[in-house]
């Protein structure tokens, strides 16, 4: 959401929140410059625009070296040179060396001979690794390491799963890197929807991305084979509406009996299908890109273990060898935390192509996450119509092309880009000093008192409500007091109570002119009415609720959320402390010569992953990414993977889950190693270019690339 002023004292980003002291986490390096179960939902913004406050300045200088060479002498000076050299008569030999033939030089040599080779020996003992720590008391101590000293029992996950499963059952005799025999089949039951049979035949490749299609049968009422693998989906129920109460839990069971391969997949709807299936496109890895070469023996060799050049010239990326299953017997008993897993993607700083948004779906349904917040237009543009922006058919595609993916999309706008076609309905409009009229420029609001306003909200809910699912977001962050000061003698809660009141007929109309399936359209906005204004902080009758949801961005306290639950409403959670992608680039407003690099600062993954405020949070959370310094250029590889470290906490519990002492057991390692092979898959499979989390030298030497 937006981004608070400086000076404004009800944004304190100072104040004490209830997370984990992310400060502690090891800092970034310089070199890095900073920083499904519910529809899409789409927002519109009533109050002022989001801001980031002070530029980041980097330069780098570089200078050139000069080069001087000799003059050449020329023939005389060389003469006079060598008849002076020639001068110069040669010592005795024997002048210069006779005095090693005397008894204490001799005596000297030997003893310097001894000492030298016991240096040496002792140098090649310790270079060998063989020398005992500490057995000379003449060398100092080592320094202590800068990082924190690796826990004796770290924690391993069983399988390298991104969110880790909730509970995971091994065999007793459990076979690692296991072919898979073909034919591979998968049997749906013989009432298998349309809808269930389509979104298996788009995991395929995703599953099996190195096995030939022809080679994969998928029908209604197959029997299943006696050979070759077979996947065996069971869907419970007959419902695939789509909403929060949307059930997503599976298991999973793997087994082999001679020459069959089994995978059993059951799930309460097909959208638990869906997860079951994310998760097995996990579990099974392709033998030539994931790092493995199948050899003579059908035995599997890491690629690090390998010559140099074979690694190097083999076509692995290509290769069209089997897949392999990770473990089996294996049983896995899979549900979220939470039923809102969102990112909030900002298109209206800078316009990012249906293309790249395609893209950025695929990989957060890899994650499993379910809801794509899209904030469409802000102060700076309403790009729904023309070539360079979404036309309406485009936005109806994009939701088609995320709706089979168990995910909602929320939809959002701000209000100035309104001025241009319709000036009459925005007041203080691109105001200077733009921070008396809002948090950044342009600045504007609506005009609750103009009825041409009322006119405008009612024909875009109108075209909304076709496109989007059932959940909107009606912004209403940063509302600036003094660009309404003008109304209700400057009472703004009074000004936006009677708003309010409007707004609620002008949806009930926009939703029945719409023809949507749900006349129960449920509104989100962002936390000014709730935590500032006090608007409906006690439970309101239906007929007198303008939102259901409210979206905390920097007032997420325990107590908040309390007050929100009390209010009979549902909290997202979305902590710039936290998971705001975009902070730490510093600010495009100020001078960097003034400030520090923003009002927020870069968030790790690390710091991501930290942060967990789901034991109280109603419905969910999300991670924002903002785009006033981002566009289609980097926008995937600054959301991914950090984005994976959110989609774990949401989706599950780790610590909690497998039984760790947070104290005593590296969970950040096993999270590395298992989010790098999720970026890994996506940047291969699904096209997602993140971003690296380590060295690739890092890939299969996990032990060299540990901290400590």
């Amino acid at each position: 959401m937006s981004s608070p002023h400086p000076e404004d004292s009800r944004y304190d980003l100072n104040r004490a929140v209830d997370t984990p002291d992310i400060s502690s986490s090891p800092s970034p390096s310089p070199d890095h410059a900073r920083q499904a179960s519910q529809p899409l939902v789409a927002s519109s913004t009533v109050g002022s625009v989001r801001s980031r406050i002070s530029p980041t300045k980097l330069g780098r200088d570089g200078a050139g070296a000069g080069m001087s060479s000799d003059t050449l002498r020329d023939d005389k000076a060389n003469d006079s040179t060598e008849d002076k050299l020639a001068s110069i008569s040669d010592p005795p030999r024997n002048a210069c060396w006779s005095w090693l033939l005397s008894p204490i030089a001799l005596t000297a040599l030997m003893v310097y001979a001894l000492v030298m080779t016991g240096l040496f020996a002792w140098a090649a003992v310790r270079l060998a690794g063989m020398g005992e720590p500490g057995s000379s008391s003449s060398l100092p101590p080592p320094s202590p390491s800068p990082f924190p000293a690796r826990p004796k029992s770290a924690a391993k996950a069983p399988i390298p799963v991104l969110p880790l499963p909730r509970r995971i059952t091994l065999g007793t005799a459990a076979q690692n890197n296991v072919t898979l025999p073909l034919p591979i089949s998968f049997a749906l039951p013989s009432n298998a929807s349309v809808f269930l049979q389509s979104t298996v035949s788009r995991y395929i490749p995703l599953v099996f991305p190195c096995t030939e299609p022809q080679s994969i049968i998928v029908a209604a009422g197959l029997l299943p084979a006696t050979t070759g693998t077979v996947i065996v989906v069971t869907v419970h129920s007959a419902d695939e509406s789509l909403g929060v109460e949307t059930n997503e839990r599976y298991t999973l069971n793997t087994s082999q009996q001679d020459s069959r391969l089994a995978i059993e997949i059951s799930a309460a709807t097909v959208y638990g299908a869906m997860r079951a299936l994310d998760t097995l496109a996990q579990l099974v890895s392709p033998i030539s890109p994931m790092g493995l070469l199948a050899n003579v023996d059908n035995s599997f060799l890491p690629t690090s273990l390998l010559p140099e050049p074979m690694v190097r010239t083999a076509d692995l990326r290509h290769a069209r060898s089997q897949d392999i299953l990770r473990s089996v017997p294996l049983t896995i008993d899979d549900w979220p935390r939470v039923p809102h897993r969102g990112l909030l993607i900002d298109t209206s700083r800078h316009f990012i192509p249906l293309g790249i948004l395609k893209r950025m779906v695929d990989g957060i349904a890899a994650a499993k996450m379910n809801v794509l917040h899209w904030h469409v237009s802000d102060a700076q543009s309403f790009p729904m119509r023309f070539d360079d922006v979404y036309m309406e058919k485009d936005v109806r595609d994009f939701v088609e092309y995320w709706g089979p993916r168990d995910s909602r999309i929320r939809h959002s706008w701000h209000t100035f880009s309104f001025s241009h076609a319709h000036p009459s309905i925005v007041v203080c409009g691109n105001r200077q000093p733009y921070p008396d009229w809002g948090a950044s420029p342009p600045t504007g609001q609506l005009d609750p008192t103009n009825p041409a306003t009322y006119d405008l909200i009612k024909r875009l809910a109108t075209a909304v409500y076709r496109s989007f699912p059932m959940y909107v977001h009606w912004g209403h962050d940063e509302i600036n007091a003094n660009c309404w000061s003008n109304f209700d003698g400057g009472d703004t809660k009074t000004t936006l109570a009677k708003f309010h009141e409007r707004l609620r007929r002008v949806l009930a109309e926009a939703t029945v002119a719409a023809g949507s399936k749900s006349v129960d359209k449920k509104v989100i906005v962002w936390e000014e009415p709730f935590t500032h204004l006090g608007l409906e902080t006690s439970p309101t009758p239906a007929e007198n609720t303008t939102f259901h949801a409210v979206q905390l961005w920097v007032k997420s306290s325990p107590e908040t959320l309390a007050a929100i639950q009390a209010a009979g409403k549902q909290a997202i959670v979305s902590d710039s402390n936290a998971w705001y992608l975009d902070c730490g680039q510093g600010a495009w407003l100020t001078d960097a010569r003034t400030e520090d690099l923003g009002w927020c600062k870069y968030r790790s993954w690390q710091a991501v992953y930290a942060y967990d405020p789901f034991p109280r949070a109603i419905l969910g959370g999300e991670v924002a990414m903002w785009t006033e310094q981002t566009d289609a250029a980097n926008v995937l590889s600054k959301v991914f993977p950090r984005a994976f470290a959110f989609a774990e906490r949401a989706w599950a519990d780790p610590e909690r889950d497998q039984g760790w002492d947070e104290e005593g057991k590296d969970v950040w390692e096993d999270a590395t190693r298992r989010m790098s092979l999720a970026r890994e898959r996506i940047g291969r499979w699904r096209g997602v270019a993140a971003g690296p989390l380590q060295p690739e030298w890092c890939g299969d030497r996990e032990a060299d690339c540990k901290f400590g």
